[in-house]
């Protein structure tokens, strides 16, 4: 994977991604509905995801509380309370935002091709 240049940035537009392993089931989100090629098949990514805000932690003091964490806000197309009522709890799904580029109306990369920016737990 070759880094993000600044001409690259300039004239591209960043589509940010969101994959939830949830239960066994993969919802995937982006900042715009799109199409990406992927070495398993096309993948349908719905839209409905703002630009994340990443905070780090500096390290500074040794430890931290929360470490690193990405506050995001999306609505699932399945109804929470009803899965909660289930036994079913977001809780410890895992998460992963990365990153592709679109530019004259088509991606630069493929899924694999992808830049990760932060993975995780719910």
């Amino acid at each position: 994977m070759r880094p993000y240049t600044l001409d690259d940035l300039k004239a591209s537009e960043i589509i940010y991604l969101l994959s939830v392993n949830w239960g066994g089931i993969m919802y995937r989100f982006s900042s715009r509905p799109i199409t990406i090629a992927s070495d398993d098949g096309d993948l349908q990514f719905m839209g409905g995801f703002d630009d994340p805000d990443v905070s780090e932690d500096t390290g500074i003091t040794g430890f931290a509380v929360e470490g690193d964490s990405v506050a995001v806000q999306v609505v699932f197309p399945v109804d929470l309370a009803l899965e909660l009522r289930s036994g079913r709890s977001l809780d410890l799904a895992s998460a992963e935002i990365s990153a592709v580029m679109f530019r004259d109306g088509q991606l630069l990369q493929t899924y694999e091709e992808r830049y990760p920016i932060f993975s995780g737990v719910i």
